[in-house]
């Protein structure tokens, strides 16, 4: 006979995942409204390859590979119209086209154990994500407005609470990207909307490859991740144009390669490669405000994008980033009457953050290599203020370009 087991085995989940997009995703939502003091949403979503894995007992592998092949020409596209005649309260419209995402996640607080695996997705050259808002209301008023326009060609996430994570990661984006504000639908006109004493805030984000990792509780993460971008364009361009508006915010952000991760309480190990060839990065932002409180257009741009943030005691960083891909941010705002007007426009070839927590005795060990060559920086700054009444407090102008960007320190959670 067997002795008695001296303790409770820990199970082990394995999911391996096989994903090939071989066909067009495509959403298409209109609404109209005529009338109404209530909220007012519009919603559209494209998914092409699509996971979740997660575990609350036991470890948990996970072997995926997700595709959209060079043998097919296709479209994942999301595609959202509004049009108010007369007033709504607040509006929330978004269009979002996901090529390929995956997320794994465990929790250690329930019972889930260590999450482990390989993760690679692709995209190829014959495929365009596409995401677009169309908000047509130049009559009408609002109590606010939260508009957002997203193309992401590649995504991955990892969650890890009370429990470990080790995973390797690749994804290569060869397609267009591309996320749109009312810069094409009905002639160009952008986003219009005649009166509101909130806000007005209009995104467009768009971004090749991007890989989040967040651990909470006891946590510890080590990501092993390689990113390239090498397809035609990558653009986030956005347009809106309120006649009286209080606060206006008009936001573009276009990524090839993005990677973020952050860390409470255990160590923290991140190794990134990120490779950016993509032809041409172009990340705009135009607003426009006939009477104002507060109006603003903000334009980031930038070819790869690294951050290893942890809470607790140690972040270890090898980071490689080369960019040979040419970056553009365009920001501008025109206003006719009002008090604050900004424009900001940031272009980086590479940037990296890296930090880790003071009072944790916290220590960083860093190795960094960057290089930006070829396509070229540049960042377009255009701040317009006709102020016919005098009352304008201030206008501002920014425009910043920067090859290569690092930043590493150790710091109080807080700084």
């Amino acid at each position: 006979m067997l002795p008695p087991l001296s303790g409770a085995a820990i199970s082990q989940s394995v999911v391996t995942n096989n994903q090939s997009l071989q066909t067009d995703v495509t959403s298409d939502q209109t609404l109209n409204v005529v009338d109404t003091s209530g909220p007012v949403s519009s919603v559209a979503t494209s998914t092409g390859n699509n996971l979740l894995a997660a575990t609350a007992n036991g470890s948990l592998d996970v072997e995926s590979a997700q595709t959209m092949p060079g043998n097919v020409t296709g479209n994942v596209s999301a595609v959202s119209h509004m049009f108010v005649t007369t007033a709504a309260g607040d509006i929330t419209q978004l269009a979002a086209a996901t090529g390929n995402t995956a997320e794994g996640v465990t929790d250690g607080s329930q019972g889930g154990g260590p999450l482990s695996g390989n993760f690679t997705q692709s995209a190829a050259a014959s495929w365009n994500v596409k995401s677009e808002t169309d908000f047509q209301s130049p009559g009408a008023q609002a109590t606010s407005a939260s508009i957002a326009s997203q193309a992401i060609a590649n995504s991955l996430g990892f969650a890890v609470t009370d429990a470990s994570s080790n995973v390797t990661t690749s994804q290569t984006n060869s397609a267009t990207v591309d996320a749109e504000g009312g810069s094409e639908l009905n002639g160009g006109s952008g986003a219009t909307l005649g009166f509101t004493a909130g806000t007005v805030a209009y995104s467009t984000t768009a971004v090749a490859n991007n890989l989040t990792g967040t651990g909470t509780g006891n946590a510890s993460q080590t990501i092993d991740a390689t990113q390239v971008a090498n397809g035609p364009l990558v653009q986030a361009a956005g347009f809106v144009n309120v006649g009286n508006g209080q606060t206006v915010q008009g936001d573009a952000t276009a990524t090839d390669n993005n990677l973020a991760v952050t860390n409470t309480q255990g160590p923290l190990v991140v190794t990134d490669t990120q490779t950016n060839n993509t032809h041409f990065t172009l990340a705009e932002s135009v607003a426009t405000d006939f009477q104002f409180g507060t109006g603003q257009a903000t334009a980031f741009g930038v070819g790869n994008s690294a951050l290893a943030g942890n809470l607790g005691p140690s972040t270890d960083m090898n980071n490689t980033q080369v960019n040979t891909g040419g970056i553009q941010a365009v920001a501008s705002f025109t206003g006719d009457t009002g008090f604050d007007a900004t424009s900001s426009a940031t272009a980086m070839g590479n940037a990296a953050i890296g930090f880790a927590c003071s009072q944790c005795g916290g220590v960083i060990n860093i190795n960094n290599s960057q290089v930006t060559s070829g396509g070229g920086v540049e960042a377009d700054s255009t701040t317009t203020v006709t102020n016919t009444t005098g009352n304008a407090r201030s206008a501002t102008g920014i425009a910043t370009a920067v090859g290569n960007n690092a930043t590493y320190y150790v710091s109080r959670p807080n700084n």
